[in-house]
């Protein structure tokens, strides 16, 4: 049986997976950032801000444009989850939600 630990820190930090998102210009922002996995098998799970009029099909690609940069800069990531929603109200387009 293989040994599989889990990490008990991030695994890849915070602000290098904002950074990679923030690559993406129709996308406001991210929270609820988790990692889970071993240091070479992560599993990634966060929430991307989109601007709330934005159309559904549009939010649904941005999102797989996100996962495919993240995935591409990590590759360590085998899967990532993605929960579009809109920026808190007091956030409107133009400001930075983070």
């Amino acid at each position: 049986m293989a040994d599989v630990r889990l990490a008990e820190r991030f695994v890849i930090p915070e602000e290098a997976i904002r950074e990679v998102v923030r690559s993406v210009p129709e996308v406001l922002g991210c929270h609820h950032i988790r990692t889970r996995g071993s240091n070479d098998f992560i599993f990634l799970d966060l929430h991307l801000w989109m601007d709330r009029d934005m159309r559904l099909d549009q939010a649904h690609r941005l999102s797989h444009v996100v996962k495919d940069r993240l995935m591409a800069r990590f590759p360590q990531i085998k899967d990532a989850i993605i929960h579009i929603e809109p920026p808190p109200r007091e956030n409107g387009p133009g400001s930075d939600p983070e």
